[in-house]
């Protein structure tokens, strides 16, 4: 079972799971919908080299469904040290690659065919008997907020630029006017009310 401290049944605080790369796992989700905390679940940065972008969609749905509707997806592009070290997959680009995987995870979740041909993300693949699909599930909001984790300069801007929020990890308030101007400059005019203003 994890250890949680919980507040107002409303928040589910991971005291001993610290880092990165915090994981729910279907058992620590049935423990968690079984005492009805999973009310906002914390976001906490999932590594897109884990697993596809669909299969990313299809468990921020499932969570949003048993959190009934207040789920917040967190993503984060870890490091090579992890994604080449743990996962087994090469580094390169991760920004680009970040974008394209948030671009599909958002058209899930809108429940459109998935067809998407990027540099880092491709589905279906050619060639094959693979066909785009679509979730067979109405998520309970297409816009489910997605945050990433971001440090450097260009992660900041591309977390203002794609995202709905910023998961401040590494975060030093000394040089936290530097952080959010970066975020902001990336910004397009959908995130006028966002999360960190």
């Amino acid at each position: 079972r994890l250890p949680l401290e919980v507040s107002d049944g409303d928040e589910a605080i991971y005291s001993k799971y610290g880092g990165t790369e915090v994981k729910l796992d279907g058992e620590d989700v049935l423990i968690l919908s079984e005492h009805d905390i999973l009310a906002r679940v914390a976001a906490t940065p999932k590594a897109p080299a884990k697993r596809s972008p669909t299969a990313c969609a299809m468990a921020a749905l499932t969570l949003d469904h048993l959190s009934g509707g207040r789920h917040i997806l967190g993503l984060g592009v870890s490091g090579p040290q992890v994604v080449e070290g743990w996962y087994g997959q090469r580094f390169p680009k991760p920004l680009a690659r970040t974008r394209e995987y948030v671009d599909v995870v958002r058209m899930a979740l809108r429940r459109e065919q998935v067809s998407y041909a990027g540099d880092h993300v491709t589905l279906p693949l050619p060639g094959g008997p693979g066909k785009a699909l679509r979730l067979t599930i109405r998520p309970p909001r297409a816009d489910l907020p997605i945050y990433l984790a971001a440090v450097g300069p260009r992660n900041l801007r591309l977390a203002g630029e794609i995202a709905d929020g910023w998961l401040g990890i590494f975060f030093s308030p000394e040089h936290s006017a530097d952080m959010l101007d970066a975020v902001r400059a990336g910004r397009v005019p959908r995130h006028a009310a966002s999360a960190w203003d």
